[in-house]
């Protein structure tokens, strides 16, 4: 009999783990710093076939990716948490809640899931966004 852990297969939950440091690594060091410090280097995450739903509107490909990147006013993130799921063909589901200022305004709950699949060095990113407060 295989061992398993909380009813997953070891194999699973190896994958699983792997998914939670890659969600960790992503979340913590690459996504959100860029977004609030560095977003020139924001398009590197989206292909031509990337969609962003943001706060409702979709945003189609990565010229408008682009645009809607460069018109958000400068933000700050605090996560407060985040989980991660493997997906079929090695992709992963992040789903992120926490608060974010923008400007001068006042903080506001945000709930962001993305879609991440590694291909090479790039991560193709589908992503939706929700503004709670």
């Amino acid at each position: 009999r295989e061992r398993e852990r909380g009813g997953c297969k070891m194999e699973d939950v190896a994958l699983i783990d792997e998914c939670a440091r890659v969600a960790e690594e992503f979340v913590r060091d690459i996504y959100y710093p860029s977004l609030d410090k560095s977003r020139t280097q924001l398009h590197k995450f989206y292909r031509e076939d990337s969609v962003v739903i943001w706060d409702g509107t979709a945003f189609a490909g990565l010229a408008s990716i682009a645009g809607l990147i460069e018109d958000l006013p400068l933000s700050s993130h605090t996560i407060k948490c985040f989980d991660a799921q493997p997906m079929p063909e090695n992709a992963k589901l992040i789903i992120v809640t926490g608060t974010v200022s923008f400007a001068d305004q006042p903080a506001r709950d945000f709930h962001h899931q993305f879609v991440i699949a590694h291909d090479g060095n790039d991560f193709l990113l589908y992503q939706t966004v929700r503004l709670l407060s």
